[in-house]
């Protein structure tokens, strides 16, 4: 009779996504091996199981539907004698909207429209920070902003505050 010692762990391939803030669902992957084989691969978030697979795995994470705060996703590897190895990876869910502000208009308009270049000044704060910022020109009145279709709104350039337009 002859045995075969395993001091190898499995080994987890897993690119994490490349933001750490969510709002809705998203997906990860990734495969797993090891000399013995591959039992399970496991995915936990916030430690409950949610999905038991196999050497290459998926798993959508619900975070559409999580309270707001940190959360983790864990997966776990084990290997056809029982060893296991773990990834863990770490993710905020962001429920609330960021503040933003209309911090200047030049030159200042006479009453409510504006003729000529014109440059807009913004701000904004958000607990988690803030990507950048964009804006939207209508012929109409707009009381509410989500009102306005996404095509409809410019980036303003990466890293600036301001936007000039003729």
């Amino acid at each position: 009779m002859g045995f075969r010692l395993d001091r190898n762990i499995p080994t987890i391939t897993f690119t994490p996504p490349v933001t750490t803030l969510y709002n809705a669902d998203y997906s990860v992957s990734g495969s797993s091996s090891d000399a013995n084989g591959i039992a399970t691969i496991e995915c936990y978030v916030d430690d409950v199981l949610k999905a038991t697979q196999g050497s290459s795995w998926s798993y959508t994470v619900g975070a559409g539907t999580q309270t707001a705060g940190g959360h983790t996703l864990k997966i776990v590897a084990t290997d056809g004698v029982g060893r296991t190895s773990q990834t863990v990876f770490s993710y905020t869910v962001d429920r609330t909207a960021p503040v933003a502000t209309i911090t200047g208009i030049t030159p200042l308009a006479d009453t409510s429209k504006l003729n000529g270049s014109v440059t807009i000044a913004a701000s904004g704060t958000d607990a988690n920070g803030i990507d950048g910022y964009a804006y939207a020109t209508t012929n109409t009145g707009v009381t509410d902003p989500t009102s306005i279709l996404a095509a409809s709104w410019t980036a303003f350039a990466a890293s600036s505050t301001t936007i000039s337009f003729d």
